[in-house]
């Protein structure tokens, strides 16, 4: 689906990078490409941009007979550990918010980043992630927060009572940052504001919860089945622009494809509505990266036809060079091409439109009587923005 001819030296050797093992063959392909002429320059850009470069100096310093300049190494090395200390930060963030929201009595479960550092690519230094993502019960929000505070975080956005009980009901997630070392918590109520098409159930993935382990001690995260989708909505979000989104789904296949229950991956997202969205995620993940798939699921994919589009197009845009996400233009029309049905995709844009943000909060403090005002008070917003926009065109 991608033509060969078209990647550079350097995109074939970061491709064979986004996996955590390397066998024999892929390690003597990689030595053949190292034969050619490097960028070495936009290598270590590439990477830095599609988050690979722990996976990059793991491979590139584990062989010997690589030709790999040294000062090259050594910049690989030096991003190499100052991403395994911040995630070791997060980590031990992550134990004490666990001791204090179990005395609290608080549950939750962790999802993306760490977990799947842990739990998938089962090495917390090798993947590279900002933040910690804790899902908790809506109603158990004032106490996380209380119980963050008591750990030394602030709210990234501090908001009136009325604000925040507004916040609760519209949004489904809030910033925490470390008052000492800027390390940020991300707590969700949802995966999603409610109702948004094409977006899991929080409140059923509580049912479906498995166990990992950081330290001796035991976390709960989403199951497989859950995590394949939450990985593969994440990534359509934003249009598959970095290679790491895939390279995670990639290894969960690899490491758990004799587990998976496909029938209820497919039974999960048929019902929120992100069908496509996991077709074209597994079908980018084995056209790029090998990533092994069951005859059913490769029979789907082949089936759907703007699947087969998308895939086509994401794998040929994945390598552009620019560096740069997606403008606001495109990253519409994507989500109404990879929503289930096309309305789905243009009610997922209206809401964007229509559900007030926090510019729209920090311009007018409104009474919690009077919070609803901020629907009407964002339309009015944007329009005398885009109104401004063509008044100032020359």
């Amino acid at each position: 689906m991608i033509q060969s001819e078209a990647l550079r030296p350097e995109d074939h050797l970061l491709l064979l990078c986004a996996r955590v093992k390397w066998d024999d063959a892929i390690a003597h392909r990689a030595c053949e490409i190292l034969r050619d002429e490097i960028d070495w320059s936009y290598l270590l850009k590439s990477a830095s941009w599609h988050g690979l470069r722990p996976l990059l100096y793991r491979h590139l310093s584990s062989q010997k007979d690589m030709a790999v300049p040294p000062t090259v190494l050594e910049e690989l090395r030096q991003a190499f550990e100052t991403n395994a200390k911040h995630n070791l930060f997060l980590a031990a963030q992550l134990l004490n918010l666990n001791r204090a929201f179990t005395e609290s009595g608080i549950p939750f479960f962790v999802f993306k980043g760490l977990a799947i550092a842990t739990d998938i690519y089962g090495d917390i230094t090798l993947r590279e992630f900002c933040d910690l993502d804790i899902m908790i019960r809506r109603e158990d929000y004032t106490r996380s927060a209380a119980a963050l505070s008591a750990l030394s975080f602030r709210q990234l956005e501090q908001l009136t009572p009325a604000l925040e009980n507004f916040r609760l009901q519209i949004g489904s997630e809030c910033m925490f940052v470390h008052r000492q070392h800027g390390g940020i918590v991300d707590l969700h109520w949802g995966f999603a504001p409610r109702n948004t098409p094409g977006t899991l159930d929080s409140g059923e993935t509580w049912s479906r919860l498995a166990s990992f382990a950081i330290a001796g001690t035991q976390l709960k995260t989403p199951g497989i089945e859950d995590t394949i989708l939450l990985l593969t909505t994440h990534g359509a979000k934003h249009l598959w622009a970095r290679l790491e989104w895939l390279c995670g789904i990639a290894e969960l296949l690899r490491r758990h494809h004799a587990h998976i229950n496909w029938d209820e991956v497919v039974r999960l997202a048929e019902s929120a509505g992100c069908r496509r969205q996991l077709l074209v995620g597994a079908g980018l993940a084995q056209t790029l990266l090998d990533a092994p798939l069951p005859k059913e699921m490769k029979q789907g994919i082949e089936a759907d036809k703007a699947s087969v589009q998308l895939i086509v197009e994401r794998a040929a845009r994945m390598f552009t060079h620019s560096f740069m996400l997606p403008d606001k233009r495109a990253k519409v029309l994507w989500s109404i091409k990879i929503a289930d049905r096309t309305r789905e995709g243009l009610e997922t844009e209206l809401r964007k439109i229509a559900i007030p943000q926090s510019s729209d909060w920090n311009a007018y403090e409104l009474p919690s009587a009077f919070t609803r005002l901020y629907y009407p008070l964002r339309l009015l917003r944007l329009m005398a923005k885009y109104v401004k926009q063509l008044v100032s065109r020359p």
